[in-house]
C-alpha cells in the first residue's frame, strides 16, 4: 500500500475528523472509501453503516405527501 500526503484546510480536516469519529473509522479509511466511491469501485458498505448510508441514493426518490412523517391523520385505522 502506498502512502500519500495531502494538505487540508483546517475546516475540511475538522469535517473529516468528525465523520471518521462518527463512523468509528480512521481518517485514512474515510478518504479511501470516498475515493473508491468517486472512481466507481465502491466496496461493500461498512458493517457500521447506517440505514441512511445504505440508501442515501434513494432518499427523496419517492413521491408522497410532504407531511407524512408528522401528520397523525395518516395513522387513522393503522393496525386495526
Amino acid at each position: 500500500m502506498k502512502t500519500v500526503s495531502v494538505k487540508l484546510p483546517d475546516p475540511l480536516d475538522a469535517k473529516l475528523g468528525a465523520v471518521a469519529k462518527r463512523h468509528r473509522r480512521t481518517k485514512g479509511m474515510v478518504i479511501r472509501d470516498v475515493l473508491e466511491q468517486h472512481f466507481g469501485r465502491a466496496k461493500k458498505p461498512s458493517p457500521r453503516a447506517s440505514c441512511y448510508d445504505l440508501l442515501r441514493d434513494l432518499a427523496g426518490a419517492c413521491e408522497g405527501p410532504p407531511d407524512l412523517s408528522y401528520n397523525k391523520a395518516y395513522m387513522k385505522g393503522f393496525g386495526q
